[in-house]
């Protein structure tokens, strides 16, 4: 009983004080053109610094034609577009569709600003030659107030204050060195146990290096696709890295006739590891640079050539492994094939 008692009041407290109608808006322009219509409508004419504009524009248009929005409006001097959103569009009893935008403007300084006009277009999508028509609106005028209660250029503004010193917080002082110390030992310890791992692992040999780079290429796709300019870019690399690495002569960085010539004058390597050496990069060169289409085997060949040569002219243990005086691990030389030390200058 008590339920159905106050249930009672609040209905007729409800009919007594039905909910108030929105305040018209201060602006409200419409705009006919055949059957379309534009309606503008701006809540406030008058806002301050703080509050932004509200701009409703909606247009009427045929149930099959869209409408075109501009993405903003104002003057770019006096508002900002903050944002804007589009309605669905909503079905009217005449079989018209109404679609409305509403835009939020922010001003950028107080005084008496003028919306431009901005346009407003409608087409047929399904037509490919129609011509959209456009609908413009007219000129506004908004005036915006400043929040300020006093003029800035009467205001009587005291002069900057002398800066104040403030005590030491030598609590917080002690806590940062001893992070930074800390963080210091713990480079150091980290600097010293990445030292350590290095010279425990020593870096592989050029030759080892080498030979596992003609593996990986002998195993890749390019050979198998026959991508042969690709693949003798990665033989002769790795035959010139493995030269620069072993024998410290600027391989990579020379041409195949520069490289050759500093072989000629120098004790590198012998005769025989120079003819070889200059017939795997002449012919590395024509398949890069001459567009010469090698065969598979010739390609499998010039590799092989490539293993010949690493494999005759890295360093080798002194024979029979024996170890240096006083048990001293055994040396390494060049090739067996080294070259002879005699007064050769071809």
């Amino acid at each position: 009983m008590r339920g159905w008692l106050i249930a009672a009041l609040l209905a007729a407290t409800l009919a007594c004080n039905p909910k108030p109608e929105a305040a018209p808006p201060a602006i409200e322009r419409v705009y006919e053109d055949g059957s379309a219509r534009v309606t503008l409508r701006i809540d406030k004419d008058r806002i301050n610094m703080a509050q932004s504009l509200t701009v409703h524009v909606e247009a009427v248009v045929n149930e099959n034609e869209r409408v075109e929005f501009p993405e903003k409006i104002g003057s770019p001097e006096d508002f900002r577009t903050a944002s804007s959103e589009v309605s669905n569009p909503r079905l009217l009893d005449d079989g018209r569709i109404a679609v409305e935008r509403v835009y939020e403007l922010d001003p950028y300084a107080p005084g008496t600003w003028t919306l431009p006009p901005f346009r407003v277009e409608c087409f047929d999508p399904q037509a490919a030659d129609a011509t959209p028509q456009a609908i413009e609106t007219e000129p506004i005028e908004v005036t915006v107030d400043t929040v300020l209660t006093v003029d800035p250029q009467q205001a009587d503004i005291d002069d900057i204050r002398d800066p104040l010193t403030a005590p030491l917080p030598w609590g917080w002082i002690a806590a940062g060195v001893a992070v930074l110390a800390l963080l210091a030992w713990w480079l150091w310890k980290r600097r010293s146990q990445k030292v350590a791992v290095e010279e425990a692992e020593p870096p592989p040999p050029p030759y080892q290096v080498a030979l596992s780079r003609l593996d990986a290429l002998l195993r890749s796709e390019l050979l198998q696709q026959g991508a042969w300019k690709q693949f003798y870019l990665e033989l002769t690399a790795l035959l010139r890295s493995y030269i620069e690495g072993q024998f410290s002569l600027r391989a990579p960085e020379q041409t195949t006739e520069e490289f050759l010539a500093d072989l000629r004058r120098g004790l590198a390597f012998n005769p025989q590891h120079r003819d070889l050496l200059r017939q795997i990069l002449q012919h590395g060169d024509m398949v890069k640079f001459a567009e010469l289409q090698p065969s598979r085997h010739e390609a499998v060949e010039a590799a092989d050539l490539c293993r010949r040569f690493i494999e005759e002219t890295r360093p080798r243990p002194t024979p029979a492994g024996e170890a240096g005086p006083g048990g001293a691990a055994p040396t390494m030389k060049r090739g067996e094939n080294a070259p002879e030390r005699t007064g050769e200058g071809g």
